[in-house]
């Protein structure tokens, strides 16, 4: 009897420390997605393309366009729907951020000490507008009245910085999923989302 049983165990073994194997796949992977600012990302993208499907509205990711005297402006996410445009960029840390509009520099701290700094993301929001506006005009689509711009940080962040400047909200990522349930997106304000998503394409840097 111990023969017969001897392979059935050794093959619960195997498929036990397989399973234990790709859990910890699984959790490396989030943590390496975490730590490289690609989880805020990846869920502010889902909650703009589940608005898209709601809506009708078109959903795009990663977008360079030329901004003004033609230096590149990167924008995360867009969603072109018929209510206008949002444009999300999106930062993952973990710890208290302190920044201001006018800062060069924003500073990122965990227990008092200063763990990062980085350059301020807020004017990059602010030059999407001019680029969507420069594209939309030189594909002739003139009647987008909104274009929303948000600064997006993941969860684990302490912000110390005003919760809008310059036009551009900055927000938590647990506050995205509500912002985009509000009934403005689901508005049609007579504005073509095939005509605004074409004129981003055609203007994209590569």
């Amino acid at each position: 009897t111990s023969h017969k049983l001897r392979p059935e165990l050794i093959l619960l073994v195997v498929l036990a420390v397989l399973l234990v194997l790709c859990v910890l796949a699984a959790m490396t992977s989030c943590l390496l997605a975490k730590s490289r600012g690609v989880f805020c990302r990846s869920q502010v993208g889902k909650a703009c393309r589940s608005l898209a499907r709601r809506g009708g509205h078109l959903y795009l990711e990663n977008v360079t366009l030329p901004g003004a005297e033609g230096k590149p402006v990167h924008m995360d996410h867009i969603v072109a729907g018929t209510f206008g445009v949002l444009v999300f960029n999106c930062y993952d840390y973990q710890g208290d951020l302190y920044g201001n509009p006018k800062d060069q520099q924003w500073h990122l701290y965990k227990k008092e000490e200063k763990k990062a700094s980085f350059r301020n993301p807020l004017p990059q929001c602010q030059a999407a507008v001019t680029a969507l506006r420069q594209a939309f005009a030189k594909e002739k689509v003139y009647n987008v009245t909104q274009i929303e711009t948000f600064l997006v940080f993941g969860n684990g962040v302490r912000l110390n910085t005003p919760r809008e400047a310059g036009g551009v909200a900055i927000l938590r990522l647990r506050q995205v999923k509500p912002l985009l349930h509000r009934e403005k997106y689901m508005m049609d304000h007579k504005v073509s989302p095939q005509q605004m998503a074409e004129a981003i394409r055609a203007n994209g840097i590569h």
